[in-house]
């Protein structure tokens, strides 16, 4: 239930920023990586006129280079709050929380009905 919980308040945060946010395009400036398939994309992007930089947090092994060109999703009123517009980055978190949760409930199921049958005397 945890993890169901985990990507529905994941989803709902989503689709706050969506509804709230405007896109554009911008250009990855530089990018720092850690060793745990994290990082953080510092990305410039231009809005009526005026030329915007935003550092994001990247994840599930996203490593963009300097030079490429990315799309964003900012806030209008905060330009400095931005993410990259992928899926993987956005959604896929989401989707791995009600994965495990499915399979966890799954198995649960699976568990209470070979406990719940009868057992069947052997005869030999």
């Amino acid at each position: 239930m945890l993890f169901f919980l985990g990507g529905v308040v994941w989803i709902g945060d989503e689709i706050a920023f969506q509804v709230r946010s405007a896109a554009a395009t911008g250009m990855v400036v530089e990018f720092q990586k850690d060793r745990h398939g994290t990082g953080k994309a510092v990305i410039e992007f231009t809005v009526n006129d005026e030329t915007c930089k935003a550092t994001t947090r990247t994840t599930f092994y996203f490593e963009p280079k300097p030079g490429d060109s990315a799309k964003i999703r900012y806030r209008p009123v905060q330009k400095g709050n931005m993410r990259i517009d992928e899926f993987s980055q956005r959604y896929l978190m989401a989707a791995v929380c009600f994965a495990i949760a499915l399979g966890w409930n799954a198995g649960e199921l699976f568990r209470r009905a070979r406990s719940s049958r009868p057992e069947v005397p052997r005869t030999e």
